[in-house]
């Protein structure tokens, strides 16, 4: 048997054998960013432009969540309904776990970008605070 879904090119897919209209699958990764490269050094980058690259890892990090989020709402109607469509499972399931095993790796790297970039701003804030002298 082929994939799940046949794409037929004048109109949606369909699934084979009960002729049910169905949504294309695409995989979710398709969808992600390529990764955002962050310089070894920040300190040369300009205060706006880490204020700027924390924004959009952070904002790039919650869309991924969001695609997450969703990704595990199809594992677990798949796992729910499992028997009821056995040739769909069999076949769809395995590339959605990959899916969200890429996401999922993904999304870790941008945290350890966004802990960086926070590290590399706390850094900077303490430099601008004036020692504290002990008065005698």
């Amino acid at each position: 048997m082929g994939t799940p879904f046949q794409r037929h090119a004048d109109g949606p897919a369909r699934a084979p054998e009960r002729g049910r209209t169905q949504r294309p699958w695409t995989p979710i990764s398709r969808y992600v960013s390529a990764l955002a490269h962050i310089p070894q050094d920040l300190e040369p980058i300009s205060n706006g432009e880490l204020s700027a690259l924390l924004k959009s890892a952070e904002e790039e990090e919650q869309r991924v969540s969001d695609l997450r989020r969703r990704l595990h709402g199809r594992i677990d109607t798949i796992q729910i309904n499992a028997g009821a469509i056995p040739e769909y499972d069999a076949e769809l399931l395995p590339s959605l776990l990959e899916e969200e095993r890429h996401l999922s790796e993904y999304r870790l790297h941008l945290h350890q970008q966004i802990t960086e970039i926070r590290l590399e701003r706390g850094r900077r804030a303490a430099r601008l605070r004036s020692p504290l002298h002990a008065v005698s």
